[in-house]
């Protein structure tokens, strides 16, 4: 829609054009930081009609699966089943509602102040096209949000056409209007805002209306729990890091194309957003390897030998579609630069990017295969999770090792980005040292997770599934409640056994914690190292104060040292049992009964509830030893 946007304005100003740059920005690079909503939507739905029963049951239930989609294009769910995906599709909807809704206040009181920040005084100029730009735009926030909802349930039931029929009529919409407001009625980029608004709502609206046809009330909207946030949190997180790792890095590169002039900045809008029209034709790619790898890696007829296979067609085919789309891309602007701009120093700019453009785009479908494969559940659904409500059986399948090495990859393929973008810059590369710094941030991106997909150990290749069947040790969960505690750890002291969130805090760590021993065990190597030096601290302090420590002292070295001690002490590692053992004293002394200087002596019953909150098993909470006294 944006290229549409592109193409109707860059017949009118120049200047419309550049304030396309910044604007893009704010509409549509925002956007992609809420992708984890649409991946974690059909990573979960492609993971629950993975699931079958056992034996002859399962069986039978997969021929009339089978049947029914001949017929009608329809999936056999169970009930049980198909109520828990409603349930979590409602969820995300008033997630993606909340989200869109936060960013229309965002973009309405603050979107001329971020603009302004974003392009700087040199180019005063564009602001006030920008702005009537991002505050049109802006209205679409909540239906963008929850369409993509709807669309990747959808693409989870491997159902296409709902929201191919979609996009397809938004973007006809898009296009009549840009034409008809822009071209024969003169609003130039307000025209081009409104036409876009209006195609997004649109395009909402049919994919909600898509998913309803699938059985399912994309029109429900349920509340989530603080169980279900802290959840959506655990999948949010490896994937928001993600994409915000993208957008920061496209967005730096607008940032320094703004720096370099106006019609710099207009003729990257225009490649750039050429691109985007490229890149899109490669995400069906990662949808598909999202929504049939599930099946083959955990499902009824798992085969790593098919799930590799799969792979090995995916990037064949994005190979080709990468050749084709870079060459289809780059000869555009080269022979029919008039379409997007006719100005000449703008297309002048142009000419001077086009082979590190061709570069970047060649290898990007590739990326969708590799990185859409990476992004599906690390562990089969079912096996072992801890229950979280509605959640239940998929809340240990995502944001596992891949997932954890694709954030961890994609921040450090930024990193290197931001450096090279830098330098270009400062060694005055202009425009194309941007887009050469985008051609190492993709082929990065394309090494990194091609190695890590042909790893003897990666997904594709461990028969083993043992592996899976303790829930991961995700870091959040335990800091999480414990830096809740922390904080009001006085208040149990002051009032044992009446801080409801301190207690369920210590609950949920006692669930979470010392579930996966490799993990676990590398974790607790490097904080029992830091439970010694906690211990000769702990030591010296009360040699030279001759009093027992409070955790929450003024010092914050104490407070890091104790939290790190506190979190070694719940897990319990054979080789790490005399640590631990080191640990939980000391913990004792610092997790209730001491004091500062002028506290009074430690209650009987504060004693109590240390020793049993350090020494119980994890089905007792701390809570309840309290009452038993």
């Amino acid at each position: 829609m944006s290229l549409i946007d592109t193409v109707v304005i860059g017949q009118g100003s120049y200047i419309e054009l550049a304030a396309l740059g910044p604007a893009t920005v704010l509409c549509d690079y925002m956007s992609y930081v809420f992708m984890f909503l649409s991946i974690a939507t059909s990573n979960m739905v492609a993971t629950y009609l993975a699931r079958g029963l056992d034996g002859e049951t399962r069986g039978l239930l997969m021929v009339v699966k089978l049947t029914l989609e001949v017929i009608g294009n329809l999936w056999f769910v169970g009930s049980q089943d198909k109520n828990q995906v409603q349930h979590q599709i409602s969820i995300l909807l008033f997630v993606g509602m909340t989200c869109g809704l936060l960013m229309l206040v965002f973009t309405r009181f603050f979107g001329s102040w971020a603009l302004t920040a974003f392009s700087g005084p040199k180019n005063a100029q564009i602001l006030p096209a920008a702005n009537t730009y991002v505050q049109i735009r802006g209205l679409a926030w909540p239906a963008v949000l929850v369409g993509w909802v709807a669309q990747s349930a959808s693409l989870g039931m491997k159902d296409s056409w709902g929201p191919l029929k979609a996009l397809a009529v938004s973007s006809a919409v898009n296009g009549v209007g840009d034409v008809v407001l822009c071209s024969f009625l003169g609003y130039g980029i307000a025209g081009a805002a409104w036409a876009t608004m209006v195609s997004q709502v649109i395009a909402g609206y049919m994919m909600i209306e898509a998913l309803n046809k699938k059985g399912y009330n994309a029109f429900a909207i349920s509340v989530p729990t603080l169980d279900e946030i802290l959840t959506i949190i655990g999948l949010a997180a490896p994937v928001f890091v993600t994409m915000i790792s993208k957008v920061a890095f496209y967005s730096l590169m607008i940032y320094f194309a703004t720096s370099m002039g106006t019609h710099s900045v207009a003729a990257h809008q225009v490649m750039l957003q050429i691109m985007g029209m490229c890149t899109v034709m490669g995400e069906p790619l990662s949808q598909t390897a999202q929504s049939f790898m599930p099946e083959l890696i955990y499902g009824v007829n798992r085969s790593l030998k098919k799930a590799r296979r799969l792979l090995k067609s995916l990037v064949t085919i994005g190979s080709t579609m990468g050749l084709l789309l870079g060459t289809i891309g780059t000869f555009a602007p080269w022979l029919f630069p008039n379409i997007f701009t006719r100005d000449q120093k703008v297309i002048q700019e142009m000419y001077k990017v086009l082979l590190p453009f061709f570069m970047a785009i060649a290898v990007t479908p590739s990326i969708h295969c590799l990185e859409g494969t990476l992004l599906v559940p690390d562990s089969p659904p079912g096996v072992n999770q801890v229950p979280l409500g509605p959640f239940t059986d998929v809340s240990g399948t995502f944001a596992g090792r891949d997932l954890r090495f694709l954030s961890f990859s994609m921040t450090g393929c930024f990193s290197l980005g931001t450096v090279a973008l830098m330098l270009f810059s400062s060694r005055g590369y202009g425009l194309p040292g941007c887009w050469y710094a985008l051609v190492g941030f993709q082929w990065a991106r394309f090494f990194l997770s091609l190695r890590r997909l042909l790893s003897l150990d990666g997904v594709l290749f461990s028969e083993d599934l043992s592996r899976y069947e303790m829930e991961k040790l995700k870091m959040h969960k335990v800091l999480i409640p414990y830096f809740i505690a922390l904080i009001t750890l006085k208040g149990i002291a002051e009032e044992p056994g009446q801080s409801d969130i301190a207690s369920w805090s210590r609950d949920y760590v006692y669930m979470q914690a010392g579930r996966d021993l490799k993990f676990t065990s590398l974790m607790l190597c490097i904080l029992g190292l830091s439970s010694l030096m906690v211990e000769f601290y702990s030591l010296v302090r009360l040699y030279l104060s001759n009093k027992i420590l409070w955790i929450f002292h003024e010092s914050p070295i104490n407070v890091i040292f104790s939290f790190l001690m506190l979190l070694s002490s719940v897990a319990k590692i054979p080789f790490l049992l005399e640590i631990n053992k080191k640990t939980k004293r000391i913990a004792l002394c610092l997790f209730v009964v001491g004091g500062h200087e002028n506290s009074k002596p430690p209650r009987p019953e504060l004693l109590l509830v240390a020793l049993t909150a350090l020494s119980m098993p994890p089905e007792i909470t701390p809570k309840s030893a309290y009452a038993a006294r």
